[in-house]
């Protein structure tokens, strides 16, 4: 209890339990006290750890810079675990005389025995700027714990009165905590060796400085001060952000908006676009069948059917004249017109077929309509109707007999008619004649006897048309004469090239076909190794999967009707390859697969 509250010391609680043995370890811990350096207490991070003696000189530096500390007032620090409200329990030790230190303001060492207490006293500031003084032996006090989110707390603490309150308690002093108002005097930061690092405020003993006076300010200050000022608030005020024009139209877009008001828009609304709320409700108004009887709607569909014609809507004005259409009324006139129009709309999107409905029915409904009978004739000759055409034109031309466009298209119609027929006559004429040349080349090949790898090949017309790109145009024929003319392909194993042939006479040699191939010498054949007397030619039988020599005297009927020589798709297959070679050898010796065991 007679503790100094700067150099507590924590008292175990098992021995507070034991009333003589506490009553002379506090005694000790008074002599230790007397004797010892004092060593004040430093908060950090809400806790209290025990640190060496600061001068107390630290306290009355004039700016924040850190202080130069003698040399030989600097101590190592103790090596202490951190207690929550104080040092940690230490064995005890011997009083050791000490030697007399120089007073300092901040801490004074009495004698133990020492009445004048008075002259040991330490002054320090509360959180009201009241002056607090701990004596040696004081009984009550307070200091100040920095928790770790930057909240300053009072530690107040009072000795226990009695020893029955010592012994109930189980401790030697009373600790509480009291929230308390933000530091008036000055802040000072330490380093963990406890050495002064930064003085944050200045301090002179007791209270703080007094501001200094402010100076009045001359005109020429006042103005630059006042110009500063307004560029300040100019500048704050434009790193605000901007509030937006809500009211009315958009000033980024006023020119669309007015765009989509029905006083100013310059163009119909797109079906499925979306709307304006003054349009849709002008919609409303003139579309309202709750507003309109039938027949106003009616109307209102078909001019606005004639507006699109005239504005080249087409699609806009087919759908207002079937909504249109959509209601019964009026007569068979009234009809027959949105029939008309609605044909005309289909005619300019070039849909004759459902423009010749349209103005067949109003023709229906109104006989005498010459101008769905012309736009009918229009149709029709669009179409290649032609009778159909020739038909209106004669009846417009009954009531018309002078109408020039009548009577052109009527000439055009005729015109058109007369080359149609010519050309399916020319067409009919080529189906005539390519069926008999078929027919003919089937019965040269089964004369012939020549043997195809599809067995329905004669019979099939696809089976005898090449599948290759440069010879599918070019399918087995016979002359008038009976000559037969193939497709061929000539195969260079070593370079993996063809040439092709589309119409190689049966009569022509094998030799004399080698001669036209390499009249001219191959692109890759360098060494020009490739001749008529130098090359061997030789044929696959797929089925047998062998290959075989061809005799270049021989011409193609002579080869052709050899028993393995076989059609595939229509084409003669050969493959050339220089005599001797090692290429040859390879395309002989190459595995051959059968698709069949015999032939």
């Amino acid at each position: 209890p007679d503790l100094d509250p700067v150099n507590v010391q924590a008292l175990p609680a098992e021995q507070s339990k034991d009333f003589s043995q506490q009553v002379k370890q506090n005694a000790r811990l008074r002599q230790q006290a007397k004797l010892q350096a004092p060593r004040p207490f430093f908060p950090i991070s809400g806790q209290l750890r025990a640190l060496p003696g600061v001068p107390s000189p630290f306290f009355q530096q004039q700016v924040a810079a850190l202080p130069q500390i003698p040399q030989q007032q600097q101590q190592q620090p103790q090596q202490v675990p951190a207690e929550t409200y104080g040092p940690p329990e230490q064995e005890e030790e011997q009083p050791q005389q000490q030697p007399e230190q120089e007073e300092t303001p901040g801490t004074t060492v009495q004698p133990l025995d020492n009445d004048d207490d008075a002259a040991a006293e330490d002054e320090y500031e509360d959180d009201a700027g009241r002056t607090v003084v701990a004596i040696s032996n004081g009984f009550s006090g307070q200091y100040y714990i920095l928790s770790p989110d930057n909240t300053l707390q009072r530690v107040v603490y009072s000795a226990t009165q009695t020893d029955e309150d010592r012994l109930v308690n189980g401790f030697s002093a009373q600790l509480k905590y009291a929230p308390v108002e933000p530091i008036r005097g000055p802040v000072y930061t330490y380093n963990e060796q406890g050495q002064l690092c930064a003085c944050l405020t200045k301090f002179h003993g007791k209270t703080m400085e007094p501001a200094p006076q402010k100076k009045g300010l001359s005109d020429e200050e006042r103005l630059k001060l006042a110009a500063q000022l307004d560029k300040d608030l100019d500048a704050f005020i434009n790193s605000l952000e901007k509030k937006r024009y809500t009211e009315g139209w958009p000033e980024d877009r006023w020119e669309e908006e007015m765009a989509k008001h029905p006083f100013f828009m310059n163009r119909s609304p797109e079906p499925g676009e979306e709307l304006s709320p003054l349009m849709e409700g002008l919609q409303q108004l003139k579309y309202d069948p709750l507003e309109n009887t039938e027949q106003e709607l009616a109307d209102t569909y078909k001019e606005d059917g004639k507006f699109y014609m005239q504005h080249r809507k087409f699609r806009m004005a087919v759908l207002s004249y079937t909504e249109a259409l959509r209601y019964k009324v009026g007569d068979a006139e009234y009809k027959a017109i949105l029939y008309n129009n609605r044909s005309a709309a289909n005619y300019l999107l070039k849909n004759y077929r459902t423009s010749l409905q349209d103005a067949q029915k109003a023709l229906q409904l109104k006989p005498d309509y010459d101008k769905a009978r012309w736009r009918a004739a229009q149709c029709a000759l669009a179409l290649d109707r032609f009778e159909l055409c020739i038909e209106l034109c004669d009846a417009f031309l009954q009531t018309n007999p002078t109408d020039a466009s009548a009577i052109e298209l009527r000439k055009v119609c005729v015109a058109r008619k007369q080359k149609q027929q010519r050309d399916e006559r020319k067409a009919a004429q080529k189906v005539r004649e390519r069926e008999a040349q078929l027919q003919r080349t089937c019965d040269e090949l089964r004369k012939r006897a020549v043997k195809f790898e599809e067995p329905d090949a004669l019979t099939d017309e696809q089976k005898l048309r090449p599948r290759l790109a440069p010879l599918e145009d070019f399918m087995v024929s016979a002359d008038t004469d009976g000559v037969l003319h193939w497709p061929a392909v000539f195969c260079y194993p070593e370079f993996h090239t063809t040439d092709f042939q589309q119409q190689l006479s049966e009569d022509t040699r094998m030799d004399q076909v080698l001669d036209l191939l390499f009249e001219e010498p191959l692109e890759c054949d360098r060494q020009r190794t490739y001749q008529t007397s130098t090359v061997a030619v030789y044929y696959e039988n797929r089925i047998l999967g062998k290959a075989y020599p061809v005799n270049v005297t021989k011409t193609i009927q002579q080869i052709v009707a050899e028993k393995t020589f076989m059609v595939f798709q229509g084409t003669l297959t050969f493959y050339v390859v220089v005599k001797g070679s090692s290429h040859e050898d390879s395309f002989l010796n190459q595995t051959r697969i059968p698709l069949k065991r015999e032939f």
